[in-house]
C-alpha cells in the first residue's frame, strides 16, 4: 500500500496524473522506437536499392551495346523506360507520391491531406528507386521523409487505441527518422520537423522526446546496413580566420539570391507540370524525352549528372577550373528544376547539397583569386555554401547548419556555416522567397492558375 502511494506521488512529481497516463507515455515511446527502427530499415534498403539499380542499368546498357547501337543510346532508353514506369505508378496508384512528399506529410500533420501509407510506401519506394537509379538529379531525402511518415501511420494503425494525437506524433517521428536515415543525421532530423514543420507540428516535450527516440533508432539501424561514415566524407577543414568571415556573409548573400531563383524556378515548373497533366499523354511524352537525355548524360558524364555526390568529390579534388564550375552550376541548376518538377518520386535535398557546394566553391575560388593573402583556403566555402542554399530555399537555417555539420563532420566550420546560412536566409526573405515545402503544401488546398509562357 505504501509502495503504491509512493509510486503515485513520484508519478505526479514527474508530471503524470495517474498510472494510465504514465503507461500511455511509455507506450508512445515504444511505438516511436518501432517507427524509427522501421524507417531506418526502409532507409537503408532504399539506399542499397538505388545504388544497385543504377549499377545494373549501366551494366545492362553495356551488355546490350553493339557495333550498330552504342551503349549511351541503351542507357538513355533504359532511363526513359524506368521513368515511364515510375510516372505510371504515381499517376495510377498514388498521385501524392510524386515529388518529395514532404508537403504531403505537412498537410497530414495539419489535418488537411490524408496519408495513404498502404499506397505511399510501395509506390514511393519503387518509383524513387527507378527515378534515382535512372540518373535523374533527385535526392532520397524527401522520399525517405515521406516513407518515414507513412511508417508512422502504419505503426499507429496496427496498434490498438490509436487516436488523432497519437497518429500525429508517430507520423512526425517517422518523418524525422526518415531524414535521419537518409543523411545519417539524427539531430537534423529532429530539428527539421520542429523548424520546417513548425506550423502543423504539435510542439511539446513528449513529442520532442518521441522525435529523439525515432531518429536515434533510425540512425542505429541504417548504420548497421550501410555503415557509419558521413554521407559527405570529405576533408575536415580548419576554422577560417576571423577576418574571412565577412566573405562568408557575402557568399551567403549571393547564395540567397540563387536560392530565391531556384525556388521561383521549381514552383513555376510545378505549375507547368500540373497544367501539362490535364492532357493524359503529355506527361509521359515529356518524361520519356527527359529520361532519355538524362540517361545519355549520366552514361557519358556520370560525375556531372545523377543522384549521388560524385560531382562534389570531383570538384573538391581540384579538378574543375572557375569557368568549369560556373558551367556545372548552370547545368545543375536547370536540370534540377526539370527533374524535380517532372512528376516522378524524388526529393531536392541532394541536388541542393551539390548545387550549394558548387556555388560555395566558386565563391571561395573567386575570393582566393581576388584576395590571395586574405583567404587561407577556398574549400571551407563549399561546405558553408551547402547549408546556405538549403537555408535560402527551404528557409530552415538551423536545419541547414546542423545537417551540413552532420553530413560532413566539419564541426570546426560551424561558425562560417552559421554566418553563410543566416546571410542567405535574410537575403532570400528580402527577395520574397517563401519556404519551398510550405508553398507546395498550400497548393494542395488552393487551385493554381495556368502558368504564363
Amino acid at each position: 500500500m505504501y509502495i503504491h502511494q509512493w509510486m503515485i506521488l513520484k508519478m505526479r512529481q514527474l508530471g503524470f496524473e495517474d498510472r494510465e497516463h504514465f503507461m500511455h507515455h511509455r507506450s508512445l515511446e515504444l511505438k516511436a522506437a518501432i517507427v524509427g527502427a522501421l524507417a531506418g530499415l526502409i532507409g537503408g534498403l532504399f539506399q542499397i536499392s538505388i545504388l544497385r539499380t543504377g549499377t545494373g542499368k549501366h551494366d545492362l546498357a553495356e551488355y546490350l551495346a553493339g557495333s550498330q547501337i552504342p551503349a549511351w543510346f541503351w542507357a538513355g532508353l533504359l532511363s526513359a523506360l524506368m521513368l515511364l514506369v515510375a510516372l505510371w505508378l504515381v499517376r495510377r496508384f498514388a498521385p501524392e507520391a510524386g515529388g518529395s512528399g514532404i508537403d504531403v506529410v505537412e498537410g497530414y500533420l495539419a489535418s488537411v491531406v490524408p496519408l495513404r501509407w498502404h499506397w505511399v510506401l510501395p509506390v514511393k519506394f519503387i518509383g524513387s528507386v527507378l527515378a534515382l537509379g535512372s540518373g535523374m538529379i533527385l535526392g532520397r531525402g524527401g522520399p525517405s521523409i515521406h516513407m518515414g511518415g507513412g511508417v508512422g501511420a502504419f505503426v499507429d494503425r496496427i496498434f490498438p487505441k490509436h487516436d488523432a494525437e497519437t497518429s500525429h506524433a508517430l507520423v512526425a517521428s517517422g518523418a524525422a527518422a526518415g531524414l535521419a536515415a537518409a543523411f545519417n543525421a539524427p539531430l537534423a532530423g529532429m530539428i527539421f520537423v520542429i523548424e520546417e514543420m513548425r506550423n502543423p507540428f504539435h510542439y511539446n516535450f513528449l513529442n520532442v522526446r518521441l522525435l529523439a527516440i525515432a531518429t536515434l533508432m533510425a540512425t542505429l539501424v541504417v548504420n548497421l546496413l550501410v555503415g557509419q561514415q558521413p554521407v559527405l566524407a570529405i576533408d575536415v577543414y580548419d576554422t577560417p580566420a576571423w577576418h574571412e568571415m565577412l566573405l562568408y556573409l557575402a557568399m551567403g548573400g549571393i547564395i540567397g539570391i540563387a536560392g530565391a531563383a531556384l525556388n521561383l524556378g521549381l514552383l513555376h515548373g510545378v505549375d507547368r507540370m500540373k497544367w501539362m497533366g490535364r492532357d493524359k499523354w503529355k506527361p509521359y511524352q515529356w518524361i520519356m524525352f527527359l529520361g532519355f537525355v538524362v540517361g545519355v548524360l549520366h552514361y557519358l558524364y556520370p560525375q556531372m549528372i545523377g543522384s549521388d555526390y560524385s560531382l562534389v568529390f570531383y570538384s573538391l579534388a581540384g579538378n574543375v577550373a572557375l569557368k568549369g564550375l560556373l558551367l556545372f552550376i548552370v547545368i545543375r541548376f536547370v536540370l534540377t528544376i526539370f527533374c524535380f518538377t517532372a512528376g516522378v518520386p524524388g526529393g531536392v535535398f541532394a541536388p541542393m547539397v551539390v548545387l550549394g557546394t558548387l556555388i560555395g566553391l566558386w565563391c571561395g575560388e573567386v575570393s582566393a583569386w581576388l584576395f590571395p593573402t586574405f583567404v587561407s583556403n577556398p574549400y571551407p566555402f563549399a561546405v558553408a555554401g551547402t547549408g546556405a542554399l538549403f537555408a535560402a530555399t527551404v528557409r530552415a537555417p538551423i536545419t541547414g547548419i546542423v545537417l551540413v555539420v552532420e553530413m560532413t563532420a566539419n564541426y570546426s566550420l560551424i561558425v562560417p556555416i552559421m554566418i553563410a546560412c543566416v546571410g542567405a536566409d535574410i537575403v532570400a526573405k528580402a527577395l520574397g522567397a517563401e519556404p519551398l515545402y510550405w508553398v507546395l503544401y498550400e497548393r494542395h488546398t488552393k487551385p493554381r492558375p495556368k502558368p504564363g509562357l
